[in-house]
Formats: structure tokens, sequence, C-alpha cells
């Protein structure tokens, strides 16, 4: 019998674990001949050194004796295996002891073409079944790595969606840094003017927020003075309920989209109701805005001073509500005094304001109308407040008013203009700040967009003057 390789490989570690118990035996006999070794010592060395490699040995070999008779069962078992799927080879002619006929040659020809056909059949399924198996796994990873990306993506998506919803309650509440500042909340809403002029208003806590002016003006020539950088432009008040040092409620100066400040306490507690019942519906305040700023040494301080011009509290909105109707405010320009309000006294009675001089502001609505005299009639415009007319303007005044009227009328739109009402239940003034047709801006007038219908007055029956009778006493 052949040996075999793994069969050769276990021999020679039988044969090196002969050797090792044979050096174990010489060291024995030499220690004991130099009287190193004691009786005792020698069998425990012995058992020890000796009998273990020899029955180690003993076990290699004869493992290895299974292991070569295994392996040749198993050569013997492939070559039954070859033989059998081989086609017996044709019987030379000089053996054969009776020849076929040719139906049994045909027969035994058909029976192995049928058996290579079903044999190559079998073998055709058989690659097929792989090929599908494999492709099926294959299917089934690409499937998990899909299911896995997806997932992946969708917690990433799910944690870009709550970074993103956090940041947004951050920007509309406020929110404190993990050194313990606040930051207010952004300024997100619909900016207004305010309804009213306004009176300058000092901000506080500049100096809190030199960064702030540093991105704002820090290259601006002038910046790096003791004269300092002095710019003009909108401030936008934020009021700030969850400041944790805001007392009953802050209110947050923006400008630039730059946080500079804040209102002064006294100041916020009168502003911050107003401006918090705006913000509720989505309305903030900007309002004109000096800032001042210098940092005459490099890497100082910055001294910085904002200014607002800001109305009172009463005057940030009207004290009633606009039209139903779409509506175009006009721009502020100059003050034009109302007549004939003494006609409409039980009107304007619930519009003034208790008080000495306590001004009511209100949205005035103005309507093109034929006005009628005596003896004549003139295009005039009227002043309505809550669509009840309270008044109208002289001749003069509606000559350089009513272009404009007309011109919102147009366009589908109820001109409004900001208007104060100031008096007692007995005698009440209207006074209106409004631009005309000769300083409205042209910008402006374009936004309104191509006219759609005819203007109030163009709609009124025309008026025959009365005649003016000479009469005889």
């Amino acid at each position: 019998m052949k040996p075999s390789g793994w069969g050769i490989a276990l021999r020679v570690l039988g044969v090196l674990s002969t050797l090792f118990a044979g050096l174990g035996i010489i060291g024995i006999i030499g220690a004991m001949a130099t009287d190193d070794y004691s009786g005792g010592d020698a069998v425990l060395g012995s058992l020890i050194l000796v009998i273990p490699p020899i029955v180690v040995a003993v076990l290699l070999f004869r493992g290895a004796e299974r292991v070569d008779k295994w392996a040749v069962e198993r050569a013997a078992r492939r070559a039954a295996q070859a033989a059998a799927a081989r086609p017996t080879p044709p019987q030379p002619a000089l053996l054969q002891t009776q020849p076929r006929d040719e139906s049994q040659k045909a027969k035994a020809a058909e029976e192995k073409a049928a058996k290579r056909r079903q044999i190559e059949a079998e073998r055709q399924a058989a690659k097929e079944e792989q090929e599908a198996k494999r492709a099926e796994r294959k299917a089934a990873r690409a499937a998990r790595r899909k299911e896995r990306e997806e997932k992946r993506a969708a917690a990433a998506a799910a944690a870009r969606e709550r970074a993103q919803a956090e940041q947004e309650r951050k920007d509309r509440e406020g929110y404190s840094t993990a050194s313990g500042d606040w930051v207010p909340p952004k300024p997100l809403g619909t900016l207004v003017d305010p309804w009213a002029p306004g009176q300058s208003l000092e901000v506080v806590g500049e100096h809190y927020r030199q960064r702030a002016f540093v991105r704002l003006l820090g290259r601006k020539p002038g910046f790096d003075q003791y004269g300092g950088v002095e710019v003009y432009g909108e401030g936008i008040l934020v009021p700030d309920p969850n400041n944790p040092y805001g007392g009953d409620g802050a209110v947050a100066v923006y400008f630039g989209g730059e946080h500079v400040g804040y209102l002064a306490r006294e100041d916020a507690d009168r502003y911050f109701p107003t401006l918090e019942s705006m913000h509720g519906n989505g309305v903030l305040v900007r309002v004109r805005a000096r800032v001042w700023a210098s940092r005459p040494s490099a890497g100082g301080d910055v001294n910085a001073r904002v200014t607002l011009v800001v109305p009172e509290p009463a005057g940030m909105f009207p004290s009633n509500d606009f039209p139903d109707a779409p509506y175009a405010v006009i721009p502020t320009g100059r003050r034009i005094q109302v007549t004939k309000e003494e006609e409409h006294m039980d009107v304007l009675a619930g519009y003034v304001r208790r008080g000495v001089n306590v001004d009511n502001h209100v949205a005035a609505s103005l309507r093109s109308i034929n006005e009628i005299r005596p003896r004549s009639s003139y295009e005039c415009v009227q002043v309505e407040i809550d669509g009840q007319r309270v008044g109208v303007l002289t001749k003069g005044q509606s000559d350089k008013l009513l272009p404009l009227v007309r011109h919102i009328e147009q366009r589908g739109y109820v001109p409004i203009v900001r208007a104060v009402v100031k008096g007692t239940k007995l005698k009440a003034d209207v006074v209106l700040n409004t631009a005309d047709a000769e300083t409205i801006d042209e910008d402006w007038l374009d936004d309104l967009g191509e006219a759609i219908t005819d203007a109030n007055i163009d709609k009124m029956p025309a008026t025959t003057p009365r005649p003016d009778f000479d009469w005889d006493d």
C-alpha cells in the first residue's frame, strides 16, 4: 500500500517523538551514572520525558496507517465513479463471439446517445440550478445592502430633520450656549414699519456684542480711529420672552443681521406687550437706526452706540383694523389737515383718546368722490375710518392727492394712509401723513400693476352744477 502525503507527515512526527523519547532515556541513564538522579527521580523522569513521547509516537504511526488506508479507499471510490461515468468502449471485433445485427447495434447506439443526452441534461440542470442559486444569493446580498443603505439614509434624514427642527426652535425661541450666554430669537417674520412717527431711543448692551460690530463695520475706513464709523439703516425689534435675564420680557435689537443690543429694561417693559402681540401674528417692527462704532487700538475693546427712532407703543400699529378688501398703504410724506370733521363727530367721538393732546393713530382710507356744494360740485378726496366718512380734503389738497387715489383705485386697491385723531368728543381733528401725486416714488407705483377697473369717482353718476340765480328783493 502506497503511503499518502498525510501518512508520511504523521510518520515523520512519530519518528521525531521516538527520538525525543530516546534522548530522554539517554539523559536519565547519564544522570543516574553521575549520581545526579536517584531511583525515584529516574522513575519520575521516565514518566515525563520517555513514556509520553512513546505513546504519542505509537498514536502517530497508527494514525498514519489509517490515513493511508482511507486515502486508498477514496482513490478507489473515485476510480469506480470515473469508470461508471465513462462509456464502455466497444469490444474489439476479434473478441466478440457472436456478431450483432444492425438493429441491436442501432438500439445500443440509441441507448448510449440517450444516456449521453440524459447526462448532459443533468449536468445542464445542475449548472442552471447552481447559477440560479448564485443569482439568488447575489440578489439577496444586494437586497440586504440596499436595505442597509436605505436604513442609513433614513437615519441620516431623520437626524437632519431633528437638527433642522432643533435649529428652527432655537431661531424661534432663543437658546443658551455651552458657556451660558443667551442667544435671542432670530428676526423671523414679516417686517413692517411703525405706524406713527418716532423719537430717539438708545440701545443698551453694545459692549457685550463687540464681534457683531467688527463684522458690521470692521472693514470700513475710520473704524480704527477715535472718530469711528457711523452708518444708518434699519433696526429690527424682536421680542425675547424666554430671556433668563429679561424680567417680564426683553426686546432684542438686530441691525444688518447682527444682534447689537437690547432695549433698556424700562423701555422693554413698555414695548414688549405690543411687540409680542404683533410677533404672535408673524409681524416684526423695523425702525430707522443709527450705528456708530470705533476700535482705535488693534485688538482692543470696541466702543459702540446704537440709536433707534421708535414711536410710543400705541403708535406701533394702528388702533383699528385694515379693510377686508385688498389695500395699499401710501408711504408717509407731509401732514394734511382734514376738513369738515365737525359734521362727523358722531363717528369721531369713538376714536378720540382721553387726556390732553393724546394721539390716536389710525388707518384711514381715501376715496375719490364728487363733493356737492350749495351751488356747485368738485372732485375731491373723502377720508374714511373703518368705512365711515370723517371728512374731506380741500380742493387744493385734493388736486395734489386725487391723481394718486384714482391710480390706486384703478388697480383694485383701497388707498390707506396714516392718520392721527386728536381732541375730545366735542371737537376732534384728523391729520393725515401721506405722500401725494407729486412726491410718490415711481417704483412704488409700478409695484401696483396695471389698471383693472375704474376709479370710484368714475363710477359715480355725473352731477349737474346748480344754477347761480340772481334773486331780486
